[in-house]
């Protein structure tokens, strides 16, 4: 470690640490931030084995404010997260995601969808013969669903491509990046070693 002393410690250098971080030091430039990894290739990480979906199609408020938030801040990321003119491609595509209901659930469906159409969500009822209309291939003859939602904000992007760009980004801010294993915390004195 080249600093001995820090404002704040990050157990963990994935996508949540690094994002911290970041707006961390975008808010205060003389923080002393250090983000430690045991391994920062992130092979095992989480945030590399996740599919990327983005969506707001959730039925619990607090999940769809974070996907809107999230939507909002993929928009401009690329500017947001350069770096000495160089801006990452997170591959972020709002192609739509469409959640088929039997009879049985919609009811719950339709709740959750009054609840996102409340929180701002762009998401749609599609009747059979609409989502076909959207998804050409879908088999809409056996009359297994009644409908469905589809977010047309929804989409994917890269988490890779997300948090290396946090990472990046953190690091020319002013972030320490260490690769160790915290193996205890100590707490003495108001001070944490």
């Amino acid at each position: 470690m080249t600093n001995q002393q820090y404002d704040v410690i990050f157990v963990g250098a994935g996508v949540m640490g690094c994002a911290i971080a970041t707006n961390l030091l975008r808010r205060d430039s003389q923080l002393k931030i250090a983000l430690i990894d045991k391994d920062l290739t992130y092979r095992y990480s989480s945030t590399v084995l996740s599919d990327g979906n983005c969506r707001v199609q959730f039925n619990v408020k607090e999940n769809i404010q974070m996907s809107l938030y999230g939507m909002e801040v993929l928009k401009t990321f690329a500017d947001d997260m350069a770096v000495d003119g160089d801006k990452p491609d997170v591959a972020f595509r709002q192609q739509g995601n469409l959640f088929l209901t039997d009879e049985a659930g919609r009811e719950e469906v339709e709740a959750g969808l009054a609840l996102q159409q409340s929180l701002g969500g762009n998401v749609a009822w599609l009747t059979p013969e609409e989502a076909k209309e959207v998804y050409p291939l879908l088999n809409i003859e056996d009359g297994l669903f009644v409908g469905g939602t589809f977010g047309r904000d929804d989409g994917t992007m890269s988490p890779q491509a997300v948090l290396e760009a946090y990472k990046k980004k953190a690091v020319a801010l002013g972030a320490e990046l260490i690769e160790a294993e915290v193996t205890a915390v100590r707490h003495q004195s108001n001070q944490v070693t």
